[in-house]
């Protein structure tokens, strides 16, 4: 793998990534109580947070699509799983979520597992 696909599917994980992240932080903005009216819809609509995670998601799927006119699928898309590292790392940093022993073996397996595929296994 060239070095320039590489930064531009660690890039595209990484966008991906903070997407979840502003997710999250629209969940925790979003209204207590939801239901299917304009307010809520509104309330959604106007959420910076969600606009925001919504326009890098699309932007993030068009440079994934350019990527792939050049990248295999099977060695590209497992450091898509380089998400399930950072997401839950920034979770416990940026939001204070628990910490739990399931979690540190299933980030350690991640990170053995991307190895294996980018060793060429």
């Amino acid at each position: 793998m060239s070095a320039g696909r590489f930064v531009s599917i660690l890039s595209i994980v990484l966008a991906m990534s903070i997407g979840q992240l502003l997710f999250k932080a629209a969940a925790r903005s979003a209204p207590a109580t939801w239901r299917l009216d304009v307010a809520t819809l509104w309330s959604l609509a106007t959420n910076g947070y969600l606009v925001a995670a919504l326009f890098l998601y699309a932007a993030t799927t068009i440079l994934w699509v350019y990527v792939l006119r050049e990248a295999p699928l099977s060695t590209s898309y497992p450091f898509m799983a380089l998400a399930m590292v950072i997401v839950p790392t920034a979770g416990v940093l940026l939001f204070a979520e628990p910490v739990s022993p399931s979690l540190v073996l299933g980030i350690g397996l991640v990170i053995a597992g991307i190895l294996v595929v980018a060793a060429g296994f």
